[in-house]
Formats: C-alpha cells, structure tokens, sequence
C-alpha cells in the first residue's frame, strides 16, 4: 500500500524520495545529472518559504504572509505562486506546510481554503515526466494529510512545461495532453506572478535555447567583450533571467532561489549583477559555500561540505521587487555559512532574515560584486600597466580536443598514430582509440586528411607545468588539432624564443601561483584547467607581420633555404620609454621580461593584489627606482631560468632513486617519514622516490601540483631513465624554487 508506505518513512526521510531520487539515480544517472536534478534538502525549503512568507507581511503589508487570498476585481488572486523548476513539488509542498500552520484553530476551513484559495494560486513547472508525475503524488499527500481531501475536480497546478519557451499557439486538440497545454499556455500568457521560488537545474551545457529566452539573454551579455561568455548559458542563469522578467513583468514580487553561486563574483556575470540591482529593491545573498571543486574550508582551516552532493558551490538569493520602484540600486544583504553539511542544516532550520547578521555590500562598477571585496589598495594597482597592454601580441594556447589520440609521450607513439591515420579507415581508428564522436572542433576525418595531405612534424610542446608532451603538428585548424593556434602563437615554435604564461581570472584558488615560462606551443591548460583558467601566453618576440612560414622552418628557426628567421620585440614602445624613464637608463626588452617575472613571484606582490589578480590579467607595478628594477630583474632571470630546466642552473640533488626494479608505475602515494620533513613518493609496491620534501610534494603551480601530477599521469607507464633523471630535477627546481622565496 502506497500510504502506508509514505506514512511509515514520513520521520526519517521525505517519502517522495524513495521513488524519485533514489529510483532516478539508479535508472537514468546520466539524465539526473545533465538535467541538474538533486532534491533541495528541508531545512533549504524551509529558510527559503520563510523567509518569502516574512517578507510578503513586512514589505507587501501581507499580514497573512503566503496564506493571503485577497483578489482582484477581475476575480484572480493577487498572490500567485510559481516553482519554475518544481522536480517533485518540494517548495510547493513546503508553501503549502507553511500556510497550513496558520490555520491553528481553523482546520474546519483548511478544504474550502485549498480548493478556493490555494489550488488556484499555487503552480509548478516541471519537464521531466517522472518528477512532474510525483509532484502530483507529493501534493495529494501533503493534502491528504493536513485534511484536504474534498477538491472536487479542483486540478493541481503542476504543468508539463518547459519554463524557458515562450508559450505556443492554441492547438484545439481532442486529448487531454492537449488540455494540459492550453492550460499552462494560458498561465505563461496571462498570469502575473508575485512570488516565485525554487531551486533551478545547474546545466552549463543547456539544452535550452529557444529564440525567447535567448533573447531574453542578451541582456546579460551586452557590453562584455569577453570570449568566453558559455558561463551565462548556464540553465540557473537562464531561470534568473525568466524570474527577473517575470517580476517586471508583474511589477512587484520575491523571488527566492537557490543556484550555483558562481554569479556572485564571476567577471563574466557583471551585467547580469548590474541588471538585479537595478530591477531590484533588496537583495538578500546567504552564501552556503560548499566549493569541492577549491578545496573550499571554513575560515578557521575546518572542513566545509556543500549542501547537496555537487561539486559547486551554492547560496541562497531573495530578491524583493515593490511598485514604488527607485532608480537607486537595492540594498544588498550578505551573509554566509561554512561548516558541515549537517552544521549548516542545523543553522538554516533556526535562521530568518530578522535574526541573520547581514552585511550591507554597496557593489561598484564595473564588476558590480556580489561578495565582500577589498578593493582599498585600487589605486595603487591601477598606476601599474597590464599585460595585454605591454605585450602586442598574446594568445590562448592551443587545444586538440582528442588529447588521449594526439598527445603522446614518446615520438615513436605519434609516429604511430600517424601510420595508423594514413592507413586505416575512420571506423577502424575509431574502435581502436576510442577517440568519440566527432564535434564541431574536432573530426576524425579531418585529422584523417591533414595527417595524409599535409607533413606533420613531432612537436613536443608544454603540456602541464614540467611536463612536455609530444604530438603531430601541421597548424591546420579543425584537423589533427582543433585549435592548433599557429597564427597566433606560431612565433613560439622558434627556437629563441619564450613566453610569459597565465590566466586572466583566478576562479578556484585563494592564492595566486598562476604563472610560469614556457619556450614552445602550449596547451590551453597549461597553466590551469579550472572552468574560466584559460591559459595565455604573452611571448618576448614575435614574427614580422605578413610572415608565412612553415611549422617545421619555425622549430628549426631559419627557412628551407637556410636564411634565419628574424624576430620582433613584442613590446609596447611607450611603456617601454616609462620604464626607462623611471630607472634613469634605457631598457632591453629582456630585462623587463624578467623584471615582470620577478615581480609575479613576489609573495608580497600575490598577497597585496590577489583580489585585483583574480579578476583580470596582472598589473605590473612600474619600478620606483634602478635598484629596484634591477633587484626583481635578477630574480626573474634565476627563476625563468630554474622554470625552462636550465642545465647549466647547478641545482643540489633533493630527491632520489634507490631501488632497481621494473620502474612500472602503478600507483602513486606519498609516505611521510617519522621525524622527517621528507617523504617517499611510491610509485609501485617496491620502488620509490625517497627524500621527497612535503613542501615539494604539495607546491602549486597553476591550478596544478607537478610533483604528482607528473607521476600520476603516468600511471601504468613504465618510466625509463630519462624519466626518472627529469623527475629527480623537477623535485630539485621546485625545491630551489622554495628556498629562493625564504
């Protein structure tokens, strides 16, 4: 029996859930996660409806909070309620809680009130046919229970809708599904919704692209000039943007959600902030943190769990809409909860807005931040000149989109690969490197086609920080690379050159370590693979406009024929003369290089200016003086040196390499040593790197770790000696590094 069922789990967990979520991840996990289904827990319900329900009595004069049933002279009621991502109704369930508690004492009227008052305000949308089906079954509980169980033929109003398309022509169709359309086509039309609530999907990679919402989207996106502009596609994003229209649409309402909490402080979000505090009265942010994707902790150094089991981070937003709208911005509130999981359950069940300490944030163009920033030493951090500005010329890296194919650690693997291209069909290739399907960035018989008709050369090239890897190199677009960056970046093939490296946007760390040297292609992670850590490079040189060249006469760095390749300073003159001007002498194009790569690994200099270093390419301070110019000149050239493995750098050993035996890595972990400072890196039941310093082990570059991601991604290779012998001065150049900073 299906009640008896729901009543006998009712304490311990939400009935509903043993048939959806649970049934849900079992049989479809695929779709829960690309639909962004995860049930929102109770006590998230639970501060969201109340807070909505304080609100509507202290800034709409509602005295019966959500239970108000007042209408309008054309009979509807004011106060219509919409979960536009309802899953199986747990907002609408808690809505209805909610109201219920208000009848102490009226339970006689509790029926008349749902069938007259509730039913008739109360909505949901919902796609996905299992969650929609069990929202009704939620409902009919939740009734059932409270004493609602004469409706008539009241019907609930949870629609099969896709929320973010606009509503369709009327049809006239016989069947009830065609029923259900013109209902909800009427509800998209026609109602004005005052309250909207609910936990909208997380889907980066929305399937969600009607012209309408689209449209709608544009307004996020003017003005940004940015390239990278897929974080506003997001499907959270989206049902924000349909809320905020449906609130000016309205003219008055709340809006409680709550989403991914990258909007906060993304750069790429500025609009979108700018827009909700403009459209907006008050703004209530409850960040809930929760970021396994940084390593999130709670400010003391303890563990901080999200609220559900994802990786991003979430918060919880309130935004309040009157008629009497200002032309001032909202008032923005803010306050945030680290800790457990069940710590930050525990804190929402008892938390309102009347006793939450929130802190006033009085946002600024142009970035318009939704969290608590530091931006008193401004200033001082904008007297400096950027990157973009100094360097002419820059670029992304380069990208295959078929790594596991392309890119290979030893020469005799790619020519391999190619033979294999040369020879064999696409089905045959396919099958046997399981490379995928083909995408709009990379086509196996494209890169079937530049492999036969062009002559690709063995480029090794900068992979991961320390770790070069090899791979087949025409410089075609969309063939055996999918963004193979020549154009741009093809001046790094030569081989006197040599690129500073970095991001624009430090997104998932707390410290900046985002730079390193490279003096060959590289890959777009190069520096970072974290979502927004695009890695760029700013070379000293460049070639001379108009060049055409081949990828092979640049590696060898003279033509066909034997004649050099000249190359530029890829320097701004006019920053160059301020430079010279503040030293008192001239300046070589080198020398500022370093000098730039001196001051990006000062300590003080990542501390003082990480909020500012997070959020666009680095500023470099212009030098005070000679001496201090000359000072992080010499360190920048010690450490471009130490960073391109310089071997006439003598470095003193740190690690070692003791014991013989297959050299097979099989798994890699790191064993402290008892009163040591030191450790051993295994890398497979016998064998192992001793003397490993902990501060070695754990050093970032990057949103990288080299001492072990080089092993760990050679798990289930069997290194040889050269392997061995750059492993050993990898550990020595990041220790050096270490010793060079005290």
């Amino acid at each position: 029996d299906v009640r008896d069922l729901l009543d006998d789990n009712k304490e311990e967990r939400d009935p509903i859930m043993l048939f959806y979520e649970d049934f849900l991840t079992a049989y479809d996990p695929t779709r829960r996660k690309a639909r962004g289904v995860y049930y929102t827990p109770a006590p998230v319900v639970l501060f969201i409806v109340r807070a909505v329900d304080d609100l509507l009595q202290k800034e709409f004069g509602l005295k019966s909070g959500l239970a108000d049933y007042r209408q309008a002279p054309d009979g509807k009621h004011r106060l219509q309620i919409l979960d536009p991502a309802t899953g199986t109704g747990t907002f609408l369930v808690g809505v209805v809680r909610a109201i219920y508690r208000k009848f102490a004492g009226q339970q006689g009227v509790w029926n008349d009130y749902v069938r007259n008052h509730l039913l008739p305000r109360l909505h949901g949308y919902e796609i996905l046919m299992a969650p929609y089906a069990m929202a009704h079954l939620n409902l009919e509980y939740v009734f059932h229970e409270t004493g609602a169980t004469a409706l008539g033929d009241a019907r609930y109003g949870i629609y099969l809708t896709n929320t973010l398309e606009k509503e369709h022509p009327a049809t006239g169709g016989l069947f009830p599904i065609d029923d259900e359309a013109e209902a909800v086509n009427a509800l998209k039309r026609d109602m004005r919704v005052m309250v909207m609530l609910g936990n909208p999907p997380y889907s980066r990679g929305s399937k969600n692209k009607s012209e309408w919402i689209e449209r709608l989207m544009l307004s996020y996106k003017t003005g940004l000039n940015e390239q990278n502009i897929q974080p506003l596609s997001d499907d959270y994003i989206k049902f924000i943007r349909y809320a905020q229209w449906q609130m000016m649409r309205t003219g008055e309402g709340i809006i409680g959600f709550i989403t991914n909490n990258s909007f906060l402080d993304g750069v790429v979000h500025r609009r979108m902030r700018e827009e909700l505090l403009r459209d907006f009265d008050e703004i209530y942010l409850l960040n809930l943190h929760g970021n396994s994707r940084v390593k999130e902790k709670t400010p003391t150094g303890g563990k901080d769990e999200n609220v559900f089991d994802i990786q991003a981070g979430v918060g919880i937003m309130i935004l309040v809409k009157h008629k009497e709208h200002t032309e001032t911005l909202a008032t923005l509130h803010y306050a945030e909860l680290y800790g457990l999981r069940k710590e930050k359950f525990a804190a929402l069940e008892e938390l309102r807005l009347t006793n939450t300490e929130w802190e006033i944030l009085l946002p600024v163009a142009p970035y318009y931040f939704f969290v608590p920033k530091d931006f008193s030493l401004e200033e001082s951090y904008r007297k400096g000149f950027l990157l973009t500005e100094l360097f002419d010329h820059y670029s992304s890296g380069a990208a295959t989109f078929r790594d596991e194919f392309i890119v290979q650690f030893r020469k005799n693997e790619v020519e391999s690969i190619l033979k294999d291209l040369r020879a064999r069909t696409v089905e045959d290739l396919r099958a046997t490197y399981n490379f995928g399907d083909d995408t709009n960035d990379w086509q196996a018989n494209n890169a079937k086609h530049d492999a036969r008709n062009n002559t690709p050369i063995v480029l090794e090239h900068a992979y991961r920080p320390f770790d070069s890897r090899i791979a087949p190199y025409t410089g075609k677009s969309r063939g055996l690379w999918g963004r193979p960056r020549f154009k741009t970046l093809g001046d790094l093939l030569h081989p006197k050159n040599y690129a500073l490296c970095t991001t624009r946007f430090v997104t998932t760390s707390d410290e900046f370590h985002h730079c390193i040297v490279a003096n060959t292609m590289i890959d777009k992670c190069f520096v970072s693979n974290r979502p927004s850590e695009s890695s760029y490079a700013f070379p000293l040189y460049r070639l001379p406009t108009g060049w055409n060249y081949t990828p092979a006469e640049l590696v060898a760095g003279k033509t066909h024929r034997g004649k050099p390749i000249e190359l530029e300073l890829n320097m701004c003159p006019e920053i160059l003369a301020k430079i010279s001007e503040a030293i008192g002498e001239p300046v070589k194009g080198e020398e500022v290089f370093d000098y730039i790569y001196g001051v990006l690994h000062d300590p003080e200099y990542r501390t003082k200016y990480f909020e500012f270093l997070k959020i666009e390419y680095p500023r470099i301070p212009y030098p005070k003086d000679r001496v201090e110019f000359q000072r992080f000149v010499e360190r920048g050239t010690w450490l471009r040196r130490l960073h391109l493995m310089d071997e006439t750098l003598d470095l003193p050993p740190v690690a070692t390499f003791d014991v013989a035996g297959t050299n097979d890595v099989t798994a890699v972990r790191y064993e402290e040593v008892e009163d040591a400072a030191s450790g051993r890196v295994w890398i497979n039941d016998t064998q192992y790197f001793d003397h490993v310093p902990r501060t070695v082990w754990d050093h970032y570059v990057g949103a990288y770790q080299p001492a072990r991601l080089w092993l760990q991604k050679r798990v289930g290779r069997r290194l040889d000696f050269e392997d061995v012998r750059w492993y050993l001065r990898v550990c020595a150049t990041i220790a050096a590094e270490l010793k060079f900073r005290e």
